[in-house]
């Protein structure tokens, strides 16, 4: 059969199944069966198309993909199982880095977790061990053993919380928030966030630096989603616990932790 007869015939094919075995038979086969074939078929098997591609104002698709395409649409994919919250922060790197003034002295990164090995569970926990007693440095040995150690980091230690997310072959870090000391005990201190010039309040009338990040809702406007963290280290136990805020003095769960920090990242 010539490739002309071929052409003639595919013109007249009424199904996929029957283009594709013609274009397995031969190069000069597979030639002959043209775009306006698969034009065809994907017309008669998803009239739709035909709205779709006048809406888009595509000249000349390549019809065989747009079959595929549809096809593939036709049939749903099996639900998939939502992931855990442990597996979604897989997803994230998080770096903390202490100061005494501008000299960085201590950091940790990692990943943060839910529970952690060898401690009571806490509900809600967010948060990552950042040393053991086998390892711990020696600003937190000074911090245990001297109230003038307690007492010179209260008074000078500031913190920077970084987030990194693999971004297909590259990532993307964010700072998170800034910290400075807000209140501390024998067995370890909390944080809170630097004051600048993006203030705002709670509702006990407190400044702080917020963590927003912005989300486009319908009309073509944004608005910003706002959290503010109290994070706390338990220098005794080595354990950084990550709590996030809303304005209103609600904490939220590690699941829509996560939601703001994928939102963060991307933003």
């Amino acid at each position: 059969m010539s490739v002309d007869l071929v052409n003639i015939v595919s013109l007249h094919v009424r199904s996929a199944r029957a283009l594709a075995d013609m274009e397995s038979v031969s190069t000069e086969w597979r030639a002959a069966v043209t775009n306006e074939s698969w034009r065809r078929v994907t017309f008669m098997r998803f009239p739709r198309v035909v709205a779709i591609v006048t809406a888009l104002e595509m000249v000349t698709p390549v019809y065989r993909e747009v079959y595929r395409d549809q096809l593939a649409c036709t049939f749903p994919a099996a639900a998939v199982p939502p992931s855990s919250v442990d597996e979604r922060l897989r997803n994230f790197v998080f770096t903390i880095e202490f100061f005494i003034g501008d000299t960085p002295f201590w950091s940790w990164t990692g990943p943060f977790q839910t529970k952690l090995e060898g401690a009571d569970p806490i509900d809600g926990f967010l948060g990552c061990r950042l040393w053991t007693q086998n390892d711990r440095p020696p600003w937190a040995m000074n911090y245990l053993i001297s109230h003038f150690h307690r007492s010179t980091y209260a008074a000078r230690i500031t913190a920077r919380i970084l987030v990194t997310k693999r971004i297909g072959t590259c990532i993307r870090t964010r700072i998170l928030t800034d910290m400075i000391t807000d209140d501390w005990d024998n067995t370890g201190f909390l944080l809170k966030e630097r004051n600048n010039s993006s203030t705002t309040f709670d509702s006990d009338g407190n400044a702080f630096t917020p963590m927003a990040y912005r989300t486009d809702v319908p009309g073509g406007t944004a608005a910003l989603i706002v959290a503010r963290a109290i994070p706390q280290v338990l220098v005794d136990q080595g354990i950084f616990e990550f709590d996030i805020l809303t304005l209103d003095d609600e904490l939220w769960s590690p699941e829509a932790a996560i939601d703001f920090l994928e939102r963060f990242v991307a933003w």
